[in-house]
């Protein structure tokens, strides 16, 4: 719950919202680590695990430019990925200087946990009919948040 009283008119809906987002980022990002622990990787190896997951297979500068990580840094990241049992690398068919990772078994046991943990947080907490109104909010927000940062932070970049 948020520490400003919901109900109290004079506050500005707004900074409400605003105040449970930050709640919520921080609490995400409690879950994430404690996850990642568990799973004895790091968090940013945890949001390779889902990009990689959810996109089947990726180069690891498809998986470099989604994390914003550097070439050694990939590099890294896929051969601890690997030795920890969640990825394999395969040659690219289409590109023989590129290959692929791709899920590996204990990596997609490791991803339906994670996943089952967001839904059970989901159906305990959000009712059915305001699921789908709830991932338009959350893609209309994610897409102004990212315009909003490119064009203040990147400007004439694209």
């Amino acid at each position: 719950m948020t520490t400003i009283e919901t109900s109290d008119p004079a506050v500005d809906p707004l900074n409400v919202m605003l105040i449970a987002f930050q709640a919520f980022q921080m609490k995400h990002s409690h879950v994430l680590s404690s996850v990642s622990h568990s799973l004895d990787v790091g968090a940013t190896d945890l949001r390779a695990l889902t990009f990689i997951a959810s996109s089947g297979s990726v180069t690891p500068k498809q998986t470099r430019d989604f994390l914003e990580l550097s070439s050694g840094a990939i590099t890294n990241l896929v051969d601890r990925m690997e030795s920890a049992g969640f990825v394999t690398r395969a040659p690219n068919p289409t590109d023989r200087r590129s290959l692929l990772i791709h899920i590996a078994p204990a990596g997609v046991v490791a991803v339906d946990k994670i996943v089952a943990l967001y839904r059970e947080a989901f159906i305990g907490s959000v009712k059915p009919e305001e699921l789908r109104p709830l991932a338009a909010a959350f893609d209309a927000i994610g897409d102004s948040l990212t315009d909003a940062a490119a064009a203040k932070f990147h400007p004439g970049a694209k």
